[in-house]
């Protein structure tokens, strides 16, 4: 569990290496490409003027290109950067290997991108609403041609669930993470998105066959205070790691001002109670990630 305690040690820096990387970015790019200095977008790559909110997602490609993906018209679409995010290219839409479209249930798309064992790409996203009053499900695809084409639907949860941008993980093992969360409530129409009116809780979805077949934990993931005698609190928007000693780290967005973290020891089958994390938070979600030149686990969160 080293590496959980450096992360705290190296946040103080966060900012600063932010800066760094983007100067170094700009000064690679302009030897590169001839491009100006000072200039780092051409433009803005996603419309400021769009109402509702943006997930987008970066991954990179075979060939080295970033693929940057959102939703746009309920379809999943992307942009490409051949620059290192300089210059984007037009947007274009995602295809089924039958030429249509991969349609979503939200504006926030709730995608994550995955590089599987295999070689092929999965994608994770949240699916066309199944019931009322309730977010959409949760889907998956996978692709042989970096991108080009993508596989035949097939449902993670094909009633209600939802996975947040970037969250699922491909295990050392090649097994697929998916987590997830859902709310609980009386209520059934978009009155059960109220906080008064719910209550959420959060598990995984694993897959060993690279997204045929899909299990879920056993264990679901709350806070529950003195047996309940004290109340029952959400745990939403989840995210999961795989430590270096293989156990898998999975942090909760709480309303207690910190987040609340859990370990599996067995691939994401079974999770241990809930525990606060000494890091101020606000009610938001989390993002790891990790430093491809040390291997350093990142995290990344907000404090207001």
């Amino acid at each position: 569990m080293n590496e959980l305690k450096r992360i705290s040690r190296n946040l103080g820096w966060l900012g600063c290496a932010i800066t760094t990387l983007l100067f170094l970015s700009t000064q690679r790019s302009e030897s590169a490409t001839g491009a100006q200095p000072g200039v780092l977008h051409e433009a803005l790559v996603l419309p400021a003027d769009r109402p509702g909110v943006y997930e987008a997602l970066l991954g990179q490609l075979k060939d080295g290109r970033f693929w940057l993906l959102f939703v746009e018209d309920g379809k999943m679409v992307g942009k490409f950067s051949a620059d290192r995010g300089r210059t984007w290219s037009e947007t274009r839409a995602l295809q089924t290997v039958d030429g249509q479209g991969i349609a979503v249930g939200n504006i926030a798309g709730h995608h994550s991108l995955l590089h599987l064992q295999s070689g092929k790409l999965g994608l994770v996203y949240g699916g066309p609403r199944a019931r009322p009053g309730r977010d959409g499900t949760v889907c998956f695809r996978t692709s042989s041609d970096d991108g080009k084409t993508w596989s035949d639907l097939i449902h993670i949860d094909p009633r209600f669930a939802v996975s947040r941008n970037q969250s699922a993980r491909v295990l050392s093992t090649g097994r697929i993470l998916v987590p997830v969360m859902k709310w609980i409530s009386p209520y059934t129409r978009g009155e059960s998105e109220m906080e008064s009116n719910n209550l959420c809780y959060s598990w995984v979805y694993y897959s060993d066959d690279e997204g045929e077949i899909w299990q879920a934990s056993h264990s679901e993931l709350l806070i529950i205070k003195e047996q309940g005698k004290a109340g029952c609190y959400n745990v939403e928007e989840p995210v999961v790691e795989e430590l270096k000693d293989g156990t898998v780290l999975f942090y909760g967005r709480t309303e207690f001002g910190r987040p609340y973290e859990s370990f599996s020891r067995d691939g994401g089958i079974s999770w241990t109670a809930l525990r606060p994390v000494e890091l101020a938070s606000g009610y938001s979600p989390h993002t790891f990630a990790r430093i491809a030149s040390t291997g350093d686990l990142l995290l990344v969160w907000n404090q207001v």
